[in-house]
């Protein structure tokens, strides 16, 4: 019977700082990326109700229409967040643009939802 030995393969290798600051960057652009997703899409839905020009999709989902919108708005950030996120290149220089476009789409969501209330 020989001694087991463990191959030196298996060992978890602590990752590199640089692969954990981009793995980092990369999630936090698409936490951002939602958020943002969240705030315009909601806030289209929002003119699209105020023009009386509701989605079938929007409607099926609650007889509420606030409710539908929050919930259609929940479906937009949840599915194009992620993806956002996972395709743009080089995510830490990306991560400038976060105030600026967080900022602008909070600006939207709520000029949208004062004007057309």
């Amino acid at each position: 019977m020989g001694v087991g030995v463990m191959p030196i393969a298996t060992v978890q290798q602590p990752r590199p700082r640089t692969m954990r600051r981009t793995l980092y960057a990369r999630r936090g652009l698409q936490a951002a990326a939602s958020a943002i997703c969240f705030l315009v899409g909601y806030s289209a839905l929002q003119m699209l109700h105020a023009f009386g020009r509701d989605p079938y999709a929007v409607k099926a989902l609650s007889s509420i229409p606030l409710f539908a919108r929050l919930l259609a708005s929940g479906f937009i950030a949840g599915i194009l967040g992620p993806i956002t996120g996972a395709v743009v290149p080089e995510p830490e220089r990306r991560l400038r643009w976060i105030p600026r476009t967080l900022g602008i789409a909070i600006t939207l969501f709520v000029a949208v939802s004062v004007g057309f209330p």
